[in-house]
């Protein structure tokens, strides 16, 4: 029985705490009690420009406070209650954390169509959707407040062409009222050629078929035409011998 107890002891002996720079993750491990950026490290090192390992401090050896690095990070960027994003600030050379020199950015631009958001890496907005109202009858259209709808079409229309002239003498119809066609042409005389072709009537005379004289010579030539033809008829005609009665 007595063998297990004096292992047991022998291990405690043999265990010693972590020294500087030995690696940690808990700073019970650590003979300081100080367990800084994965290392046992002499003091507590809180300060927010101090660090304990040699990465962090930008040269010198790790389980030994010093001033971080030029530039570390020693308050991280946020947004106000005003939605505005602040900046971080940014440690010095000398150890100490510097306040940022710009101003907060107002992540509030009233955009009709659009949301405003203020994130850890600044001022972001999202888009609505297409369609949206955004006031006064408008609309959201890829991000942009756009006009309404198409404007109503005019109330003038164009008067309808007039119609097409009839052939000949025919007078052309009116054209139609408003934004209505034209009317039809009006059906006139039929238009003939002033000279047509003369054609034989089989009487020795020649007539065209539309006189220029009119209805009235023609029929004119035609009567001296009939006369003449008449005339011939009786010139020629011979005297037939009467029959003889049957004696008795």
């Amino acid at each position: 029985m007595t063998f297990p107890i004096v292992a047991v002891l022998a291990l405690l002996v043999t265990e010693r705490p972590a020294r500087g720079a030995d690696p940690c993750g808990f700073p019970e491990e650590c003979a300081s009690g100080f367990c800084v950026g994965g290392v046992c490290c002499d003091t507590a090192c809180t300060g927010l420009c101090e660090a304990c390992t040699a990465a962090a401090k930008g040269s010198g050896e790790d389980g030994f406070c010093g001033p971080a690095k030029e530039g570390t990070v020693c308050k991280k960027a946020y947004c106000d209650d005003a939605l505005a994003f602040v900046s971080a600030s940014l440690c010095d050379a000398a150890g100490s954390c510097v306040d940022p020199t710009t101003p907060p950015e107002s992540c509030i631009h009233d955009d009709p169509c659009k949301i405003d958001l203020c994130g850890d890496n600044g001022c972001e907005v999202v888009v609505k959707f297409d369609g949206t109202e955004c006031g006064a009858g408008m609309t959201c259209q890829d991000g942009m407040c756009a006009g309404g709808g198409a404007s109503s079409s005019s109330s003038s229309s164009t008067s309808g062409s007039g119609g097409a002239g009839g052939s000949g003498g025919g007078s052309g119809g009116a054209g139609g009222s408003g934004g209505g066609s034209g009317g039809a042409g009006g059906s006139g005389g039929v238009g003939g050629d002033p000279y047509p072709p003369i054609r034989d009537t089989g009487c020795g005379c020649r007539l065209t078929e539309t006189s220029p004289l009119g209805g009235a010579a023609a029929l004119v030539m035609a009567a001296l035409a009939l006369l003449g033809r008449t005339r011939k008829l009786r010139t020629g005609t011979t005297s037939r011998p009467r029959p003889r009665s049957p004696r008795s």
